[in-house]
């Protein structure tokens, strides 16, 4: 559980990273303190934080409860349902959240935005896993 929340956290990093460097405009930062790269990316990675551990990662262990299930074994076939099931359901149960609240064109967008962010935390926590084991059987 403890490599979810690390792995959570470099996750919105990664991600408020990468949208404040395509969404930010010098120009405007000119002309409003407010909109600093430093503030933008701030406030991205606490919506993306807020967003992990409430939503994600509760997703996460429910999805990671699910593939032990149906893939009791460790292989490339778990793997892969792991990383299709880390996009698919989290961008399924937000694009129905979504559509219900918002309207129907911002519905698909921010839904395959969450399931990137998913596939993002899957990959992270896959890479967290694997340095950790190196790390112990280093040791």
């Amino acid at each position: 559980m403890f490599l979810k929340f690390i792995a959570a956290i470099l996750s919105a990093i990664t991600i408020a990273a990468v949208a404040t460097y395509l969404d930010y405009h010098p120009e405007m930062a000119a002309s409003d303190a407010f909109y600093s790269y430093e503030r933008q990316l701030a406030g991205g990675m606490v919506i993306m934080l807020t967003i992990y551990i409430v939503f994600l990662i509760p997703l996460s262990v429910g999805i990671d409860g699910m593939i032990a299930r149906y893939y009791p074994y460790r292989g490339f076939e778990r793997t892969i349902a792991a990383l299709a099931s880390y996009f698919v359901v989290p961008a399924f149960v937000f694009f129905i959240v979504f559509l219900v609240f918002t309207s129907t064109t911002y519905a698909a967008e921010l839904g395959m935005l969450i399931g990137i962010g998913g596939l993002i935390h899957c990959v992270v926590q896959k890479l967290l896993r694997r340095l950790w084991e190196m790390v112990l059987r280093g040791k």
